[in-house]
This record gives C-alpha cells, sequence and structure tokens, in this order.
C-alpha cells in the first residue's frame, strides 16, 4: 500500500509532532521522492527562528 504525505505530515515532522514509525515513512519517502525533499526543505526554511521578541512593562497614556 502506498502512503500519501501531504505538507501538514511533513509540517508535523519538522515540529516533532511524528511518532518514530512516521519519521521512518517519511525520510524514506523523502530519500526516494525529491519533490517530497524539496518541501521540507521549503518549509524547513519557513519554520526557522523567528524574530527575537522581548517583553517589557507597557505603560499606557490613558487613565
Amino acid at each position: 500500500m502506498t502512503k500519501t504525505f501531504t505538507p501538514n505530515d511533513v509540517l508535523r515532522y519538522l515540529y516533532r509532532e511524528t511518532n518514530s514509525a512516521e519519521n521512518k515513512e517519511l525520510e524514506e519517502a523523502m530519500s526516494l521522492h525529491s519533490d517530497l525533499l524539496d518541501q521540507y526543505v521549503q518549509l524547513a526554511g519557513i519554520t526557522g527562528p523567528g524574530p527575537e521578541v522581548s517583553f517589557g512593562t507597557y505603560y499606557s497614556s490613558y487613565p
């Protein structure tokens, strides 16, 4: 049986929300299908570290 992987599956893999069996299946599929690997590379670039954010005290000028 052939499993179809979606961009959502790739995102789950990137965010480590897949189990070890899913990881193995997806890694094998990426090694065989360049289009799936391309999706992974593209999404990995998008999900990289975001901008640095700091939180401080906010003072409102309203009473």
